[in-house]
């Protein structure tokens, strides 16, 4: 895999907590600055590669691996995102579709689950909202889906395309716990019940 660019490892970004509206605003700016470069620098080197060794699937995947360090980038400093003091304790993003499977093409749809054990629809409305601008700020495609673990087997079992998005789905950031939940539901009320019904569709 290509090496990280010179200045763009997420993890070295820091802030400050409890800023104040002005710097926060400032802080959030720079932010995006930075995972905008970082971006940038790597989806020309993933071209840049592509031309000389002509491998489209090393190339899927490097991306797919690139916007997954965006996102944990941006769950690990949630705070500069959103001005909200939010726990995402019962939150997980979750890739699924092509993104799911590591296979990520160029100009391609980003397809992320945003699973929760939330009730509150305003708090959960506050920690997508910041997750999706920034991806859609990037000029990114998104496509996008906010359940629950029991609406991912509810609807799984109604339509086919959800069904083979969460078989193709991938953990990336977040409570491991509920997704695995999710998971073990999913094989238990899917695939062991209606396995044969899917292969055949």
């Amino acid at each position: 895999m290509t090496s990280e660019p010179k200045n763009t490892n997420l993890q070295n970004v820091s802030f400050l907590n409890n800023l104040k509206k002005k710097t926060f605003d400032g802080d959030k700016k720079n932010f995006f600055i930075t995972i905008r470069n970082f971006y940038i620098n790597f989806s020309k080197k993933i071209y840049d590669t592509f031309l000389t060794n002509n491998d489209g699937m090393k190339a899927a995947h490097t991306r797919s691996n690139i916007l997954d360090k965006i996102i944990i980038a941006c769950f690990n400093n949630f705070f500069v995102l959103s001005t909200n003091k939010i726990n995402l304790r019962n939150f997980a993003i979750i890739a699924t579709g092509g993104y799911g499977r590591g296979e990520l093409a160029p100009f391609s749809d980003i397809d992320i689950l945003f699973l929760h054990s939330i009730r509150n629809k305003k708090k959960l409305e506050n920690i997508v909202k910041p997750f999706l601008h920034i991806l859609w700020d990037l000029g990114l495609r998104i496509g996008y889906a906010t359940r629950t673990a029991k609406e991912c087997i509810y609807f799984s079992k109604k339509n086919l395309d959800i069904t083979t998005s969460i078989l193709e789905s991938r953990f990336i950031i977040g409570n491991k716990t509920i997704y695995n939940q999710m998971k073990n539901e999913y094989e238990k009320k899917i695939i062991n019940t209606q396995g044969l019904n899917f292969i055949s569709k």
